[in-house]
């Protein structure tokens, strides 16, 4: 667990340590939180990476505002552990579902292409012999038949 006294050391702390989950206050020192976390999520690498906040803060325009700025849930002091225990977990899980549901997609676009790969080849390998029946059926066509033979068109 690590702790960061304001919002400019919470961004240090989370690009050093890149937690699964940021519990942030909205009231700091120099950077509020809503800063801390939109800045957070414009950052490719921590973009993905759940944040609740937790504050004193309890007007519907704040806490409309914490869900703009890219927080997954919005807790108002005063909380109960448990409760905080709770959500904590619930955005573990999915956040792991997540990443889980990446990955199937990512091995799915894989096999895709492994697919695309092997139908080109395919139609590859049998276009040649086709294209040598199709110049030898043109080749038979163009020949004179015999004397007393019959064009079956």
């Amino acid at each position: 667990m690590l702790v960061a006294t304001g919002g400019a050391d919470a961004l240090d702390s989370v690009k050093e340590a890149r937690p699964d989950l940021i519990l942030l206050d909205v009231m700091m020192p120099g950077m509020d939180g809503f800063e801390v976390c939109r800045r957070l999520k414009d950052d490719q690498t921590t973009c993905d990476i759940p944040i609740i906040f937790i504050t004193a803060l309890n007007e519907t325009k704040n806490k409309i505002k914490g869900f703009s700025v890219g927080c997954v849930d919005y807790v108002t002091k005063p909380f109960q552990p448990d409760e905080i225990r709770a959500r904590v977990d619930t955005h573990l899980e999915l956040c792991c579902a997540k990443r889980k549901l990446q990955q199937s997609y990512d091995k799915l676009r894989e096999t895709e292409t492994q697919r695309d790969g092997l139908v080109q080849m395919i139609v590859h390998d049998m276009r040649s012999p086709l294209f040598a029946i199709l110049g030898n059926l043109e080749m038979a066509e163009m020949e004179p038949l015999p004397k007393g033979a019959t064009n079956l068109h």
